[in-house]
């Protein structure tokens, strides 16, 4: 599978790592699998995308998804995603999502984009 989830329950923290070619049909399982159970609603996500090929996921892709992460967020309390990123298309991808996310008034998750796991997990950890 293109995206590895782990979950530590204790820190309450969704850590998931992209490998190889990543589609809107991969994202949408995580999303499924993972955000549409209560079990995890409201923890924090480490998203790693850096070892991620996104050279097929449009931004029509990105708005699609970042509008299934406000549906399995509604009514959770304020959370974070931290998006790790290696190239300049991860990058525009990671904006036109946290700026989607951003734009619903009722949205609990602040979004930001990181180049390196540990400093992306020091500010989840904040």
């Amino acid at each position: 599978m293109p995206i590895e989830v782990t979950i530590n329950h204790d820190e309450q923290i969704v850590h998931a790592t992209c490998h190889g070619k990543i589609t809107l049909p991969d994202i949408q399982h995580y999303q499924h699998e993972t955000w549409g159970s209560v079990k995890v609603k409201g923890y924090r996500e480490l998203f790693d995308a850096s070892k991620g090929d996104v050279s097929d996921f449009s931004i029509a892709d990105a708005m699609t998804v970042a509008d299934k992460g406000d549906e399995n967020d509604s009514g959770a309390n304020k959370t974070k995603t931290a998006i790790v990123i290696s190239s300049e298309r991860q990058k525009q991808l990671a904006i036109i999502y946290a700026t989607k996310r951003g734009l619903n008034p009722d949205n609990p998750r602040t979004v930001e984009y990181f180049f390196t796991s540990s400093i992306a997990l020091d500010w989840l950890l904040k």
